[in-house]
């Protein structure tokens, strides 16, 4: 297992901003970026990718969620999401597939010392925008077979209200 920091954030400072501050006190060679309503069920999996990226060099991302297409204005469509989130139908084939661009909710990122855009708000454009700063230096995007949940029931209410996450967090948090 890997020695793993986590840096808690108790101000809402956005995900972008709390992303960043991370990425700019990281020094390790690899970097875990997860939302803090993603579960991971899968034993092992921050090994799992990272075996995968030393044996591949050109591999800088590498998550449980991305598109396999972009459209000709550089975004994505729904029915060309690939994920491990078992919710989804649309899975991995195999252990590791590559795609166009990875979706924020969970990857391990290769440590380039790049960051999210502050422009792009609160929608899924900040990963969009990392996605392609890697592939502009030449690093490819893999999903990987896994079994996760996203605890984001629908895109109606807020994660903080659903009983799954509640149950899992501190009430103090």
């Amino acid at each position: 297992m890997q020695n793993i920091t986590l840096i808690k954030n108790p101000f809402n400072k956005g995900v972008i901003k709390a992303l960043n501050q991370g990425l700019t006190l990281a020094s390790s060679k690899y970097v875990v970026v997860i939302h803090n309503d993603v579960v991971i069920e899968t034993k092992n999996w921050i090994d799992k990718a990272i075996k995968f990226m030393e044996y591949d060099q050109t591999v800088g991302i590498v998550g449980i969620a991305g598109w396999t297409e972009l459209n000709k204005y550089g975004n994505y469509d729904t029915k060309d999401l690939i994920t491990a989130i078992t919710k989804y139908t649309r899975k991995p084939h195999g252990n590791f597939n590559e795609i166009a661009a990875a979706d924020g909710c969970c990857n391990v990122i290769r440590n380039l010392n790049l960051e999210y855009n502050n422009d792009y708000g609160l929608m899924h454009f900040y990963d969009l925008d990392l996605s392609m700063q890697y592939r502009e230096l030449g690093y490819r995007m893999f999903v990987m077979a896994a079994s996760a949940q996203h605890l984001a029931e629908d895109r109606k209410k807020s994660t903080i209200t659903n009983s799954k996450y509640l149950d899992r967090i501190n009430a103090k948090e």
